[in-house]
């Protein structure tokens, strides 16, 4: 099955800033970026949802907060542009929020899935080649990550999974294998 991408989201600026990096400048000058973080809102009723490959359907969470477009520094943007497939990015970025993605069943319900940051990461590429046609861009993107997420990931510990919305709780956070199975 062919890969697709369908439904609508959303980004309003947050007004806040996250310091991300210290870049060390020529003649001992630095420059601390300031990345900005927006609101993330997944349309309620057509949400974005990526329709993987073996014909699995996911999305990200329905709404969170620092959702920065994957965290790629200024000076970086002319190597890895975070608005080259802004939705490939929705994704990784609830991904490592929630540490979790929700698979959609074939009732439309939404399951919880927990998630590693590898298995992340691999939505990242999977979306960003579908967005931009370019498996070179995919692969920048991915190599990015995977070099730097890692500092990321493991810097936090996963957001609660929103309480308030009434298609997920914790009691079904779902594990999935490397295979795409759930246990």
């Amino acid at each position: 099955m062919t890969p697709f991408l369908t439904g609508e989201w959303n980004a309003h600026h947050a007004g806040k800033f996250c310091k991300r990096d210290r870049f060390w400048l020529p003649f001992g000058l630095s420059v601390v970026d300031r990345v900005p973080l927006f609101d993330f809102h997944n349309d309620p009723t057509n949400p974005i949802t990526w329709n993987d490959a073996s014909g699995v359907r996911w999305r990200p969470g329905r709404t969170f907060t620092k959702f920065d477009f994957g965290s790629v520094p200024f000076l970086l943007q002319g190597i890895v542009s975070p608005i080259c497939a802004p939705s490939a990015f929705a994704f990784h970025d609830s991904g490592y929020t929630f540490r979790a993605m929700w698979r959609v069943n074939p009732d439309w319900t939404e399951t919880p899935v927990a998630m590693e940051r590898e298995q992340v990461d691999q939505f990242l590429f999977d979306i960003m080649l579908f967005e931009t046609q370019s498996r070179y861009l995919a692969n920048k993107a991915w190599i990015a990550v995977h070099a730097a997420g890692g500092l990321v990931w493991n810097s936090h510990t996963a957001e609660p999974l929103p309480g308030n919305d009434a298609r997920v709780s914790s009691v079904n956070l779902k594990i999935i294998d490397s295979t795409g199975a759930l246990q």
